[in-house]
């Protein structure tokens, strides 16, 4: 099963396009199953590079206009800092402290809409449901 997803996404078309994530100028890459975004340098404040694995990090995606919304599980730094949040918070809430959504604005609808079926296509190849 793992060989026939690495073949399925080695054959699938990798998609780059100029983008915004947090307001930065950005370029992202569709790729396999990886997201990745680095910054072009044009206005807005220098953003920061990121990266999400489809299959281990992104809960689903939809689209809302331009802008495509990355539902996530935060990782890292970001779920020790979310779990020490919810603890001291009741722990009700834990579950959504480590999940958060990276926003990425394409140049039109169209790419948007493009970039979602593309990811959610990925999602579902990997098993994973999607809105």
């Amino acid at each position: 099963m793992a060989e026939e997803q690495s073949k399925a996404q080695a054959g699938a078309k990798a998609l780059s396009e100029p983008v915004r994530v947090g307001g930065s100028a950005a370029e992202a890459t569709l790729s396999g199953g990886e997201l990745a975004w680095r910054p072009t340098g044009g206005g807005g404040g220098g953003g920061e590079a990121g990266r999400l694995e489809l299959e281990s990090e992104v809960l689903g995606v939809r689209v809302d206009g331009r802008a495509l919304r990355v539902a996530t599980f935060a990782r890292g730094d970001d779920a020790a800092a979310a779990a020490a949040r919810s603890a001291t918070c009741g722990g009700g809430e834990r579950r959504r402290e480590r999940e958060r959504e990276v926003v990425v604005e394409m140049e039109s609808e169209e790419a948007a809409a493009a970039w979602g079926d593309a990811m959610r296509d990925r999602l579902a190849s990997l098993g994973k449901f999607t809105d």
